[in-house]
């Protein structure tokens, strides 16, 4: 073989190799970039998940957005939202209540302790009915609240020592009216005329 025939030869080996070498390349920035792109959607969907994990929170603590009304004037409510999620989810937490009279109601678990006053196991006074709130006062003794119920009763919420709704929100059943440090009075009537917590229950 002559001198010529060998350059020619190792002219062609170094041009294979060097093809041999772009191909590892294209091939290993395809796998990159494929990685790439699994890791971005994959970060996406975690950032959403915890936005909404955040948003489902904040709406189950401040259901009637009181902390963006005062702080940024915006008004929003979070009823409707947490009763779709109740609905979806199927599922709520009612936490044990000691007393030596059964509970009237399971959800919310009020329970009667005479004279008109109820507990519930919480600090939270929730509303028994989808309603509007038509009425709210507040004095030394405490807040009173009263709702006009869908199911064709009125519920006087009393001795609370906050409020977590407005005039004319519409409420939806679970939704937080307000706190109370022990006992919350709730007083129910229909056609103006006194009703008992069972004659309420019968309605819904």
């Amino acid at each position: 073989m002559s001198e010529l025939e060998n350059i020619k030869n190792r002219i062609q080996n170094r041009r294979s190799n060097s093809k041999d070498v772009n191909v590892d390349v294209v091939e290993i920035e395809k796998k990159y970039t494929k990685a790439s792109k699994l890791y971005k959607v994959s970060m996406l969907v975690l950032v959403l998940m915890a936005l909404f994990l955040a948003i489902g929170v904040y709406a189950k603590k401040d259901e009637n957005g009181k902390f963006l009304k005062n702080t940024f004037g915006i008004n929003v409510n979070f009823a409707s939202f947490n009763k779709t999620m109740n609905k979806l989810i199927n599922f709520r937490v009612v936490e044990n209540v000691t007393s030596t009279d059964a509970p009237v109601s399971n959800v919310p678990n009020y329970v009667h302790m005479g004279n008109d006053m109820y507990v519930n196991g919480s600090s939270e006074v929730k509303s028994i009915d989808d309603g509007v709130v038509t009425y709210i006062y507040g004095d030394e003794t405490g807040y009173l609240v009263i709702v006009e119920n869908d199911s064709g009763f009125r519920s006087v919420y009393s001795k609370m020592s906050d409020v977590s709704v407005a005039v004319n929100d519409r409420i939806y059943f679970d939704s937080v009216i307000g706190v109370v440090e022990e006992q919350v009075q709730i007083i129910f009537s229909k056609d103006n005329e006194k009703i008992t917590y069972e004659q309420v229950l019968e309605l819904l």
